[in-house]
């Protein structure tokens, strides 16, 4: 090591204490990056940077924590030092931190094949944390305070900021390169969950750059990894009660439940009072014939998306009480492809009923090798369109105009249409405590049993042939499920929907992204977007089918008035001129894997519609057996980086 950077050794000293040569298999980890980048740069194609994963592990004990505490503290001023010190002189980082990298990228970093290194602090507690570690209790917790180093050292030491200022000179001072900082904060809390906050920023000096790490450590924690991080977690739930989280809205995803873990429906009360800028809900093949995998999701969907439990819980869990979910989310990310027709039900029920959001992510039979199940047949279907359309079951005034009935889509093809025209639809109140058994129309035949935790407004379906003393409802986070009701009671509590109702429009999405694969109609796409699309102002179809899909513009932008970003990947597309067309203010429009693209030049070169004077950016990629006529593309092609239409407008090329 040579001189220059020996006044680095005491801190170096202290965080060398903490690092771990391999990722220890700890359930509550941090992992933070922060680095400045060029403006444009994106690491999946980089491939002159090196990421190095060094893992922290801090101590949880309360006595450790009191004894360590000046070198946990400087453990905490190491890891600002030497991110700033990756960032200015990547060769004296590795000159510390080459025992816990792998001898090919010292090499790589030592030979100049990487000029930048992109350090990653995997921070770790290798137990919960005991009631006498006084964070354990309190109502809000910062990550300083979770790893035992909560001071700032900007404020309390004035040999951190003397180091701070010769890591600096260590470097060239003002990197001319740096335009942006990417500050990313991931969590994990065993399998259960994983939240995430990015952030871009400009960072127009070193000095702004050094004080960025520091940040996070005085940011508030989610509520859900302080309740994961502590042991006596009844208490932590006590202390929140009436207090409001500081902490920045995060991503989160939730996986399938670990139905061996008695802790999932706390953990879900957690969640259930954690801010998030996305929710995602991510399913495999969990069919409703496990009922410990069932209860355990239908507890997780009703309160996570439908805001509230529905079914009482049975087990170690029984005590738990009805769970209202408090905290808010504008997008739901919701990754069904290997999800079955039951857990897509399920799902999908309990979005109907999901507070307002402004973002609907789906992708569901994406992926057509995995199995029959895949193909977005009318009951996957059906079951979109219920969650985007019916809206909430405990809206009087959705009686009548509750959008399109999953059951008349979902119904079995082979059913004689004298029984069809028997069957009704309706909404029913059914009290607490009733039975329910999954199964009816999705799941016939179950023998699975829930009891529902209070009185619920739900969508039912009546059958008179096939069901003497019972009847179907659908219960968010469940699907369909079947109680018991005599045929006076059901005279007297059923409210049916008009004969001439209609699906209403939803006016709730701002975005809409749909990932699906073969069809069984493809007029159930410009269907779906005459419900959904009056409100979009971004719009991605993906068709992962056999054979391409045919589209036309002129149907989006009929049912899309306001759209103003398209994304559509490996359809036939056409767009012959109509009214709403040429009044279509479109601004972005990706097409992917594509062919034909029928009059898409005229629309662009014709001076009447829109597009031609605001689109502001086209990318055009054609498919591998591309049938695009040769005009088509040469028309295409002219235009290639061009300046956009405004920008023309606002700097003429004569003056």
């Amino acid at each position: 090591m040579v001189l220059d950077e020996h006044f680095l050794c005491p801190w170096w000293s202290a965080l060398r204490r903490y690092l771990a040569h391999s990722e220890p298999n700890h359930r509550v980890r941090g992992c933070i990056h922060c680095y400045p980048f060029p403006a444009g740069f994106t690491e999946d194609d980089d491939t002159s940077s090196l990421g190095v994963c060094l893992a922290v592990v801090f101590p949880a004990d309360v006595e450790a924590r009191e004894q360590e505490r000046r070198l946990l503290s400087r453990a905490r001023e190491a890891l600002e030092l030497f991110t700033v010190l990756a960032a200015v002189n990547r060769l004296k980082f590795a000159n510390f931190f080459a025992e816990f990298m792998a001898d090919e990228d010292v090499v790589g970093l030592t030979s100049g094949k990487y000029s930048r290194v992109l350090p990653v602090w995997r921070c770790y507690l290798p137990k919960l944390l005991s009631p006498y570690v006084p964070v354990a209790t309190q109502s809000s917790v910062t990550w300083g305070q979770l790893f035992g180093c909560p001071n700032d050292p900007w404020v309390y030491s004035v040999d951190f900021r003397q180091a701070m200022e010769q890591v600096k000179g260590l470097g060239p001072q003002e990197p001319e390169s740096w335009r942006e900082l990417r500050l990313e904060v991931d969590w994990a809390l065993g399998h259960e969950s994983d939240l995430s906050r990015t952030e871009m920023d400009e960072v127009l000096t070193l000095d702004a750059f050094s004080r960025e790490l520091g940040k996070v450590f005085e940011l508030e924690i989610p509520r859900v990894l302080h309740f994961c991080a502590v042991q006596d977690r009844a208490r932590v739930i006590k202390a929140w009660s009436g207090s409001k989280s500081q902490a920045p809205a995060s991503n989160a995803q939730t996986y399938k439940a670990q139905v061996d873990h008695e802790t999932i429906p706390e953990m879900t009360k957690a969640l259930a009072m954690t801010d998030f800028a996305c929710l995602t809900v991510e399913l495999e093949d969990e069919e409703a014939k496990n009922k410990p995998v069932t209860e355990i999701s239908g507890f997780r969907f009703s309160t996570l998306v439908a805001r509230r439990s529905m079914c009482k819980l049975t087990g170690a869990n029984r005590a738990m009480s009805t769970v209202v979910r408090d905290a808010k989310y504008k997008e739901l990310d919701m990754e069904l492809t290997w999800a079955s027709n039951s857990r897509v039900a399920a799902v999908c029920s309990a979005v109907a009923e999901s507070s307002l959001m402004e973002t609907l992510r789906v992708s569901v039979g994406a992926d057509i090798n995995h199995s029959e199940d895949q193909t977005m047949d009318r009951t996957r279907w059906g079951w979109l369109v219920y969650g985007l359309c019916a809206g909430e079951s405990t809206t009087p005034d959705k009686v009548l105009h509750s959008g399109m009935s999953v059951f008349n889509l979902a119904r079995d093809r082979e059913t004689p249409s004298i029984l069809r025209d028997l069957q009704s639809t309706a909404f029913l109140t059914v009290p607490e405590g009733t039975e329910l058994r999954l199964g009816g129309l999705a799941n016939p035949g179950s023998n699975t049993v829930f009891v529902l935790s209070r009185s619920h407004r739900c969508r039912a379906h009546y059958n008179p042939a096939t069901m003497a003393e019972c009847i179907d409802v659908v219960v968010a986070g469940y699907g369909i499920c079947r109680m018991k009701l005599g045929a006076s009671d059901r005279m007297r509590q059923f409210v049916r929907d008009s004969a001439n109702c209609q699906p209403e429009s939803s006016r709730r999405l701002s975005e809409f992204s749909l990932v699906i694969s073969d069809l069984e109609n493809e007029r159930l796409v410009p269907d779906l977007l005459r419900l959904i699309g009056g409100g979009l102002r971004e719009l991605c179809f993906n068709y992962c089918g056999n054979h391409k899909a045919t589209l036309k513009l002129c149907d989006v932008a009929a049912v899309c008035p306001e759209l103003e970003d398209l994304e559509l990947i490996s359809f036939e597309l056409s767009a012959p001129l109509s009214g709403k067309l040429c009044s279509w203010g479109l601004q972005e429009l990706t097409i992917g894997d594509c062919n034909l693209l029928h009059g898409l030049p005229a629309c662009l070169e014709n001076s009447e519609c829109r597009m031609s004077r605001e689109l502001l950016k086209m990318e055009i990629t054609a498919s591998h057996d591309c049938n695009v006529p040769a005009d088509t593309i040469k028309v295409l092609a002219a235009h290639d980086k061009e300046f956009l239409p405004v920008i023309k407008e606002k700097l003429p090329l004569h003056s």
